[in-house]
């Protein structure tokens, strides 16, 4: 990711400037996923996989209807981290290349077993 690319999805999520670029995190399957540092905080970009069709709209309308069913989870008190909302959407399509913003946070993903 360079500088210029960089700036642009800061100005999209209206991050102010970032500090340096996306350090990688490591782990996914399907998507990348980075921690981006900009003047108003911390941050995790996901960014989807080039095999998601962002042309398909039935697409891009699941992964909104999952961000928000997050946030709702959230406001109920169920653990959940949902993508930040921008220019009224969640799923910010940027250069044919889609990516969803989340509030930085130290956390674990539970083992299935645990889950009840």
């Amino acid at each position: 990711m360079d500088q210029e690319f960089l700036s642009r999805l800061c100005e999209h999520f209206e991050l102010g400037q970032p500090k340096r670029l996306p350090i990688p995190i490591y782990g996914g399957l399907l998507h990348a996923m980075w921690r981006l540092e900009s003047e108003k905080g911390t941050f995790a970009l996901k960014q989807l996989s080039e095999k998601i069709d962002l042309n398909n709209q039935a697409i891009i309308t699941s992964y909104e209807l999952s961000e928000s069913i997050a946030e709702r989870f959230g406001k109920l008190g169920i653990p959940a981290i949902s993508a930040i909302k921008k220019h009224d959407q969640r799923l910010a399509i940027i250069n044919g290349r889609g990516f969803l913003l989340f509030p930085w946070v130290h956390a674990k993903a539970l083992e299935p077993n645990l889950v009840s």
